[in-house]
């Protein structure tokens, strides 16, 4: 692209006798102009770019946290707790997941007329605000705030003039509001759940991003799923024992049954690598190019490498199997039991052999003592293994490395009183009775990283209890024994 640009030439008296031209080529200027242009832009979308990455990862970052303060709040739950405690650890955990200035939950009364903050949470930075635990909310005088929250629909930073007057006076300058529904299911009265709103969580935060639909639906259902549990709960205490006890039982079931299938999967998917490893090796071994002293060599050394794992992921799962399906079986046995004498001098020690190895691996002392004044004992022989073996397996399972567990069976004032003691692992006292509830697992003193079913005591109390025994356990200063008496 050429442009011309002609200057005049003058003599003394100003007449024009000639001209200039000047031919300027444009073309690259333009180009240039073009390039930067499109620099510019790409600067641009490369800025939005990494902005909504930032944003999609704060969102994604949020979601994990609120999956964790499920977690977190699951596991402290106990049948005693009530409504107001799982609450306030809920909320207590939300607000520091995600970093928020303020959050609260209220819930409604039976005629859903008033709403009521029954806990809420408050940033470290902002501890001179007063509590507005015991604040009520008149329903009625806000329907367009709460016919949305009926709706099963959440709000995202709605404007102040619509939020009920308790809840304005919350806000701080710059907030950002989400309000969500606290929704359960009722009792079916049709054939079909029906879900019922009973209260509402709201979240106030200062500089995040904002809130997305899927970030509330997220936070709804993990407030809406502590009050369903602790609800639960209650009505397993306050119903009949055995209304209370199918309630329980099919609540703890679901839980059960999500974590044994994780746990059945990652032994058979190791296993499944392990056997995977066997026959490459195999096939290599047949190749007749292997050097003998080298690469034959070596892929034996593999194979004592696999062959324990594999060993180990099938007894895992072995033992996982037979844990379920010896629970079960005590649970529908009402046939009377065979009974036979027992030397206990000469059994325990075939039982203390089978536990040599594991001991041994998890650098264990492991110790027996049978008083050899007891006499024999006329009882169901394969009870009183199941017991004593699930004892030993538990102690080994919460016993740390250079620990002691001991076995000792002696006869107390004409009774029979198995005891099997482990040091390091203590239970804290609060727990005592509910390591026998079924599917119970102590998390916090498992140093072997063992995930149980959660039904080995639970077997062992009930196998006590059908030999006309009784089983508790005691623990304390890093001591932590289980006694088994029955009479003789």
């Amino acid at each position: 692209l050429v442009t011309d640009e002609a200057i005049p030439i003058k003599d003394n008296k100003g007449n024009i006798i000639g001209s200039v031209v000047v031919f300027h080529n444009v073309s690259q200027v333009q180009a240039d102009t073009e390039l930067q242009q499109r620099n510019h832009e790409l600067e641009e979308f490369q800025l939005t770019l990494i902005s909504q990455l930032q944003e999609k990862n704060t969102q994604l970052q949020q979601a994990i946290a609120c999956v964790q303060v499920l977690n977190q709040v699951i596991g402290q739950v106990r049948p005693s707790a009530d409504e107001n405690q799982i609450l306030q650890i809920t909320i207590h955990e939300l607000g520091r997941a995600l970093d928020a200035d303020y959050c609260w939950v209220a819930l409604h009364d039976d005629q859903h007329s008033i709403a009521t903050i029954r806990s809420e949470y408050l940033n470290t930075d902002l501890l001179h605000r007063t509590s507005a635990i015991g604040t009520p909310i008149s329903v009625q005088n806000y329907p367009q705030f709460y016919r949305q929250l009926f709706q099963h629909a959440s709000w995202l930073y709605p404007h102040p003039t619509i939020l009920p007057l308790p809840y304005r006076s919350l806000l701080f300058p710059g907030n950002q509001a989400l309000i969500c529904p606290i929704i359960v299911d009722q009792a079916p009265t049709t054939g079909t759940i029906d879900q019922m709103v009973i209260g509402e969580v709201g979240i106030l935060m200062t500089g995040k991003p904002l809130w997305s639909q899927p970030q509330a639906k997220l936070i709804s259902q993990i407030v809406s799923y502590a009050v369903t549990i602790v609800r639960q709960f209650h009505v397993c205490q306050v119903s009949t024992e055995r209304i209370a006890k199918e309630q329980m039982f099919s609540f703890l079931k679901e839980d059960f049954i999500s974590s044994i299938s994780s746990q059945m999967r990652t032994p058979l998917t190791n296993m499944r690598m392990a056997l995977e490893m066997f026959q490459r090796i195999i096939i290599l071994l047949k190749n007749e190019q292997l050097e003998p002293m080298s690469d034959s060599k070596l892929l034996w050394q593999k194979m004592d490498q696999y062959l324990p794992i594999l060993q180990e992921e099938w007894q895992r799962e072995f033992n996982l199997v037979n844990d379920v399906l010896n629970f079960q079986s005590s649970v529908n046995s009402t046939a009377s039991l065979t009974k036979s004498e027992i030397e206990f001098q000469q059994w325990i020690p075939e039982i203390i052999n089978r536990f040599w190895t594991q001991v041994s691996r998890q650098k264990q002392i492991l110790t027996y003592h049978v008083s050899p004044d007891l006499p024999i004992v006329f009882s169901h022989l394969s009870s009183l293994e199941r017991i004593v073996t699930e004892l030993l397996s538990n102690a080994c399972r919460h016993t740390p490395p250079t620990q002691r567990i001991t076995l000792s069976v002696e006869m107390i004032a004409a009774q029979l009183e198995l005891k099997v003691t482990n040091t390091g692992s203590p239970i804290p006292p609060q727990e005592l009775e509910e390591i026998f509830q079924p599917f119970y697992r102590v998390t916090k003193s498992n140093p072997c990283n063992y995930h149980g079913t959660g039904l080995g005591l639970t077997l062992v109390k009930k196998l006590v209890l059908n030999l006309g025994g009784s089983v508790y356990a005691e623990s304390s200063k890093q001591v932590t024994t289980f006694t088994v008496t029955m009479p003789l």
